[in-house]
């Protein structure tokens, strides 16, 4: 009785970004960022305020962006033409995130696609996000500045 013997050569071919036991490559090339300021085009008016970048020499980063809205809280009068500044000492409270109840709502665009958009409720929507990403130890998380505070009591100034 004769056997014969066959030998079959396997090659494997992975892609290297699917290989699990691959030891963990860091890319710490980026060493710091750079912020720059763009303006609403008309930020006054009681319409659409757009923030356009036109600069495309530069890599931007949209998840480390931020909006940063700058006003003065008034007391409601009479004659809205004529707002009148709080008296010193006046304690005044935001509800978490409450700027963002300024908006109706907000969409980001890339080339004129829309990559994600919150078309009501961007108050509601944004906090859910805040309560899911940010740790409950605020003294070790980001929440604080983005407007997020543990609720400690009855009062605007309550601790």
């Amino acid at each position: 009785m004769k056997y014969e013997v066959f030998y079959i050569m396997f090659k494997r071919i992975v892609d290297p970004a699917f290989d699990i036991d691959a030891p963990v490559r860091k890319d710490d090339s980026v060493r710091d960022y750079q912020y720059y300021s763009y303006h609403a085009v008309q930020p006054n008016l009681r319409s659409r305020i757009e923030l356009q970048v036109q600069d495309t020499s530069k890599y931007f980063l949209p998840c480390e962006a931020f909006i940063e809205v700058e006003g003065e809280l008034v007391l409601a009068t009479d004659t809205p033409a004529v707002p009148a500044p709080y008296p010193a000492g006046t304690q005044v409270g935001l509800v978490n995130n409450g700027i963002m109840a300024l908006f109706e709502s907000a969409r980001y665009l890339i080339d004129g696609k829309e990559i994600e958009s919150i078309e009501r409720d961007v108050d509601v929507a944004t906090t859910i996000i805040g309560l899911a990403r940010y740790s409950d130890d605020y003294t070790r998380s980001a929440g604080s500045s983005m407007m997020f505070a543990k609720d400690s009591g009855n009062t605007a100034g309550g601790t």
